[in-house]
């Protein structure tokens, strides 16, 4: 019984790694039809971010509205909102979606990875690694308590032009960016 079981997943993994081929009038293999079903999702590195990354982050935009969200994988509302932080990346390209984890430095590859390999984030997350907690919540803004999730949604230019603290939503953050590119 296990052996025919074994045999019969061995064949469905060659069936699957050698898949159809697909010719065209040339007789040469349709790689164009191969590498669409084939890609993969490939993570962006989870990279550390200080002060002087923080303000180039909000100052580089090349034309791109930018919504920062600072967030942390032990914070619930933090995770439920990335589902529709994930689809704003995906459907609207001219935003810039860059998430700051406040996780520590040294679970990057125990807990921040394995999270963002879980919901095939396609958008550059960071690492806040400031020396005082402080100086990253002043960075962010004056009047921010620190609470996550933040969300802070930045112009063309750089300018601030919304936040929120607490969970947001697709539609609200699509609604915000709507606004800000009309004035």
């Amino acid at each position: 019984m296990l052996r025919s079981l074994l045999t019969q997943s061995l064949s469905v993994i060659l069936l699957l790694c050698t898949g159809c081929s697909s010719h065209n009038h040339d007789g040469n293999q349709n790689k164009e039809i191969a590498e669409n079903s084939i890609r993969q999702w490939v993570p962006y590195p989870v990279e550390l971010l200080d002060q002087k990354g923080l303000a180039r982050l909000i100052n580089e935009r090349n034309g791109k509205t930018l919504l920062l969200n600072i967030w942390a994988t032990w914070c619930q509302p933090c995770v439920e909102e990335f589902p529709d932080l994930i689809k704003l990346a995906q459907t609207d390209t001219s935003v810039e979606v860059i998430g700051i984890s406040v996780d520590y430095p040294d679970e990057i590859h125990i807990k921040v990875t394995s999270f963002l390999e879980k919901l095939k984030v396609p958008f550059k997350i960071y690492i806040a690694k400031f020396e005082k907690q402080e100086d990253f919540i002043t960075a962010i803004d004056t009047a921010w308590n620190g609470a996550i999730p933040a969300t802070s949604i930045y112009d063309r230019r750089g300018r601030k032009q919304f936040s929120r603290i607490g969970l947001g939503t697709y539609d609200l953050f699509e609604k915000r960016i709507q606004e800000i590119r009309t004035n």
